[in-house]
């Protein structure tokens, strides 16, 4: 008489618990639900595991956060790479904008971390950043001149992301905006356009003037 077959297991067998696929599971879970949604035990649960398994790993909630941050820079670098900017300093500078901002687009729950941690992730970003300053340098800007714009160029896609994404779905005029001043008033304009949602556009507009100021530091040759 032949032995029955064993019974099949109810859940698939998991790859092994590791730091790197904690990190990736707590960067889904924020990018699903939000950053306040990230516990250890919650984060446990959708590893299949008890949330004390992960202790093993890391020491607490902030080390998995830095993780993510890691896991956010790692992205940046690849699209970065991927872009492939020219050897010109506005393009390079350019293209990392472009990039940090993909970035807040595909993680716009995680991409605050980025901002709250920043010393971190400059950490983790320390080869990126230093390719791109070194195209600075290279042009002819002074140290502090080219350090600021890379910090510049940083905190104005940061910024520009939390508003959009603090506006999203919420951000419309107000009947009392839509009926002010003469349809060919600017200023009623602005108003109005300022309860809009930042669009791809304005971000362009706002990146080519800090370029273009920039361009104003570079030393004649």
């Amino acid at each position: 008489m032949s032995s029955p077959s064993p019974t099949p297991s109810r859940h698939p067998a998991q790859p092994p618990l590791d730091a790197s696929r904690i990190a990736v599971a707590a960067l889904t879970l924020i990018d699903d639900h939000g950053l306040d949604a990230l516990s250890m035990r919650r984060l446990g649960g959708e590893l299949g595991v008890q949330g004390m398994a992960l202790y093993r790993h890391f020491v607490n909630k902030d080390e998995i956060l830095d993780a993510v941050r890691h896991l956010l820079v790692e992205e940046f670098a690849d699209r970065l790479a991927d872009a492939a900017p020219k050897e010109g300093w506005r393009d390079q500078l350019h293209t990392f904008a472009v990039c940090y901002r993909q970035v807040a687009l595909a993680h716009p729950n995680a991409f605050p971390l980025l901002a709250t941690g920043a010393e971190k992730a400059w950490a983790h970003g320390r080869e990126v950043a230093g390719a791109v300053l070194g195209h600075l340098l290279a042009a002819g800007f002074d140290e502090e001149t080219a350090i600021g714009a890379e910090r510049t160029a940083i905190r104005y896609v940061i910024g520009y992301s939390l508003i959009e994404t603090a506006t999203a779905g919420t951000a419309r005029p107000t009947p009392e905006v839509i009926q002010m001043g003469r349809a060919d008033d600017p200023v009623a304009r602005l108003v109005r356009s300022i309860t809009m949602v930042p669009d791809e556009r304005l971000f362009v507009l706002g990146l080519d003037l800090i370029l273009d100021g920039l361009a104003t530091r570079l030393p004649s040759q």
